[in-house]
């Protein structure tokens, strides 16, 4: 008995150990916002000066695990966009990013949002609503709000085919496939890839 106590202290050492480093492996991967694009990467990491910002929308994004394929796929390079206050502040990052040579980088204006606007009535009984996968927090929640207005999750792509018939609104399946409308469908990523709110999702549950 005390042979086969000590095995599975042994087991459950090492499969402790194999977690703490996957954690630490994601929360670098998170730190240094490996999957963003090199100008969203530049201007997060900028603070004061000229140029503030609230963060990511996926910094303002906590996705039911399960459920991280379909928001991603749908959102696709939003979640990149930085949330600013004003204008004024995606004139200076545009300027930051264009004289360090960074590429292209989104931005979501909150003061722009319309808080009613992300209230939406699905238009097939068969669709859900994103917003309803998701919880919303940070200081530009209102303006990431409105953007996930009238985007739906589909329980299948059978009814995504039937719903794309009614509507030109995005609409995700559980593995990723987006349709807009009859004219646009995008497949899912690879299987194995973790993209941003994956890596969240999955530091959260290990962290428990």
């Amino acid at each position: 008995e005390h042979q086969w106590r000590a095995r599975d202290v042994r087991v459950e050492e090492h499969e402790l150990a194999s977690m703490s480093a996957r954690l630490t492996s994601l929360k670098e991967l998170d730190a240094a916002r490996a999957e963003y694009g090199s100008a969203a990467r530049l201007l997060l990491a900028q603070s004061g000066g000229s140029f503030s910002h609230l963060g990511s929308v996926a910094d303002h994004l906590e996705v039911d695990r399960g459920h991280e394929r379909a928001v991603e796929a749908c959102l696709g390079e939003l979640l990149q966009c930085i949330v600013v206050n004003r204008w004024l502040d995606v004139t200076a990052g545009i300027e930051i990013a264009k004289s360090e040579n960074a590429g292209r980088c989104g931005f979501l204006v909150a003061e722009a949002a319309d808080p009613e606007a992300s209230i939406a009535t699905p238009p097939d009984p068969a669709l859900q609503p994103l917003r309803e996968l998701v919880r919303i927090n940070g200081p530009g929640a209102s303006a990431v709000r409105r953007l996930l207005a009238r985007r739906w999750l589909a329980p299948s792509l059978e009814a995504a085919e039937a719903a794309a018939k009614t509507t030109d609104d995005q609409i995700t399946t559980p593995e990723g496939i987006v349709l807009e409308g009859r004219l646009m469908a995008h497949s899912g990523g690879k299987r194995e890839a973790l993209g941003i709110l994956a890596t969240k999702g999955e530091i959260k549950e290990i962290g428990r």
